[in-house]
């Protein structure tokens, strides 16, 4: 009977809702207006960078291509994908120019696990055999950092588009309860969230495995749920769709022809990038750039706050976003970043938590290439332009696995 009285209460405080929303400006105002027209270009094997998903449905577009893409590659990361490149070794740029085949990257600084996994999940069957690099950071698991994702950096990587579509898609449950609780747990910090943040903080809350949390919230998860409705009334994110939908079909996947040079000397193109920092970074013997290095370091060594993985949020994250790769089949691989063990001094202790960042990929099966290093013995200079990210040297390494990988065939 309680049951009976609960749902019957819920369904009439979602119907008073409705009925008075459609005599409310200020409800009116939830509506998205119409868009008259969706100009987008015909997707081809544009490669390149993108910040973000910024409310473009062409960086969409492009994405979602790529992944479809059989000679496509997407590169996810943070920081590094922005740093200088004198060579013009990073991906992006190395490997269309060598090959012909398509590369996007997105990302900067603060995007971490929990953000990368929503922007993925919202690609749904996309990431099915599609082919992306993970590139990973051991600072994402010390300090703060190792708390997940700032919720700041999380709402400028996934936008409401974004986010509505994790919540369309058909992908399991446990993912999308996943990024709720998280929405949940930053709700406090949300100035004015948008109707779709309320619903991931309400379902967060109406399916709680306490029997006596969902009664409480269920009606207020009801209420919520027609709010999203009206918000979505002029079915703009269903035109979106439909525009994507049409520009894909319209732009057929066909291979590239292969152009890679047969002849690549990686070690000799390595050595010149080393030789060449080597030359930049004579005020000091960490193999630091000089300005970086006068400007930040001076002989300083950081000592980085290091959660163990049972109580590091960042990397509880991680295993979830590789889960979800896992469950579609993606043929991932992951790039641990080298730190410079000159600029630290408890890498070893880092290194336990990048111990088991691989080898839970690697009993997914996934392919990690592990350029960090905490020995200073062992380190190679010039593979990164400061003390975290790459230089032409590192990417240099990194443009040979992922070709290796990708198109062993073809070289």
């Amino acid at each position: 009977m309680l049951k009976f009285r609960f749902h019957i209460i819920s369904l009439l405080m979602a119907v008073l809702l409705v009925i008075v929303s459609f005599k409310s400006d200020s409800i009116r105002q939830l509506f998205i207006e119409e868009n008259q027209e969706i100009a987008l270009k015909p997707t081809d094997n544009r490669s390149g960078y993108y910040t973000n998903f910024a409310n473009s449905l062409q960086v969409e577009a492009d994405v979602r291509y790529c992944l479809m893409n059989p000679d496509g590659l997407l590169i996810l990361g943070s920081s590094e994908l922005t740093g200088s490149d004198r060579a013009g070794a990073i991906p992006y740029h190395f490997i269309p120019e060598k090959s012909g085949k398509q590369v996007i990257a997105i990302g900067h600084a603060g995007n971490q696990c929990l953000s990368i996994l929503t922007q993925m999940a919202a690609m749904g069957d996309h990431l099915t055999h599609s082919n992306i690099t993970l590139i990973v950071s051991p600072g994402w698991f010390a300090d703060s950092y190792a708390y997940g994702t700032a919720i700041k950096s999380f709402l400028e990587f996934n936008t409401e588009r974004t986010l509505l579509q994790v919540d369309n898609n058909d992908i399991p449950d446990v993912f999308k309860q996943y990024i709720n609780d998280y929405v949940a747990r930053k709700y406090t910090q949300i100035v004015s969230p948008s109707a779709i943040l309320n619903h991931m903080y309400f379902s967060s809350q109406a399916f709680d495995k306490n029997r006596i949390m969902q009664l409480f919230w269920q009606p207020l998860y009801q209420i919520n749920l027609q709010l999203l409705c009206l918000r979505n009334q002029n079915n703009v994110f269903d035109f979106q769709n439909q525009s994507l939908d049409i520009l894909l079909k319209e732009n057929p996947l066909k291979r590239m022809p292969t152009v890679f040079d047969y002849h690549t000397n990686w070690d000799s193109l390595i050595d010149e990038s080393v030789k060449y920092h080597a030359s930049i970074s004579d005020n000091n013997n960490w193999g630091i750039e000089n300005k970086y290095y006068s400007d930040y370091v001076q002989g300083k060594k950081h000592h980085y706050r290091i959660p163990s993985v049972i109580n590091n949020r960042e990397y509880q994250d991680y295993t979830m976003l590789i889960d979800l790769f896992s469950h579609y089949q993606t043929n991932l691989t992951i790039i641990i970043q080298p730190l410079n063990p000159y600029a630290y001094d408890n890498l070893n202790e880092l290194n336990v938590v990048v111990d088991s960042v691989v080898s839970y990929a690697s009993r997914k099966g996934f392919d990690v290439f592990n350029l960090f290093e905490p020995d200073t013995n062992k380190y190679q200079k010039g593979i990164l332009t400061d003390v975290m990210h790459l230089g032409s040297a590192g990417w240099l390494k990194i443009d040979e696995f992922l070709i290796n990988h990708y198109w062993p065939d073809e070289k």
